[in-house]
């Protein structure tokens, strides 16, 4: 019985944890775009610079 009602608590919980596994990987995501996207960015620009 308590293995039934340990499963059930962790299936009641599964939105709420996928939720922030989902935000998690978005964020990182978004994180490493945005390292990109700065770096093609500064390449740019330094090229413009230097020569």
């Amino acid at each position: 019985m308590k293995d039934k009602e340990k499963t059930v608590a962790i299936i009641a919980r599964l939105p709420k944890i996928w939720d922030d596994e989902l935000k998690k990987i978005a964020r990182a995501e978004f994180r490493t775009k945005a390292s990109l996207i700065r770096a093609a960015i500064w390449d740019y620009l330094k090229d413009k610079v230097i020569t």
